[in-house]
């Protein structure tokens, strides 16, 4: 699950992403909008480093959440100026995030579109039989 937040004004990194690879093809750039109708908005395919021209491109993680070690990945546009926060549950109703001491974050090298992968590590998890984690950007 993705949460945003939407700080857009004067020219920001959302405007040069906008602005970059995809510009050919990207002629709606409103942050609200989702003109490839793939369920996410422009900003959050920006925040997670998806292609906004494509509904092919509709998730960031890049390895689940594996059981037994609590490691997953995720892209995210390594240039956002956001800040990404781990959230974790044991039932999809009750969220704590996931403090820094808790886990550790090993960011990759920006690829050619300016998008790196993380890994995160859960140190603590919280217990039980299920755990889910998401990502929120802003």
């Amino acid at each position: 699950m993705v949460i945003l937040a939407y700080p857009i004004s004067g020219s920001t990194p959302y405007q040069t992403w906008a602005a970059g690879p995809f510009a050919n093809a990207f002629t709606d750039t409103d942050p609200t909008h989702d003109p490839d109708g793939d369920g996410l908005s422009n900003f959050q395919e920006f925040a997670f480093g998806l292609d906004p021209t494509t509904g092919l491109s509709v998730n960031p993680i890049i390895a689940p959440l594996d059981k037994s070690s609590h490691t997953f990945s995720y892209t995210r546009y390594a240039a956002s100026g956001l800040t990404y926060t781990v959230w974790a549950s044991t039932d999809l109703q009750g969220w704590a995030q996931v403090l820094p001491a808790d886990m550790t974050v090993n960011v990759g090298i920006a690829d050619s579109k300016g998008v790196s992968a993380v890994e995160v590590t859960l140190m603590n998890p919280p217990a039980g039989d299920k755990l889910f984690v998401r990502v929120r950007a802003e």
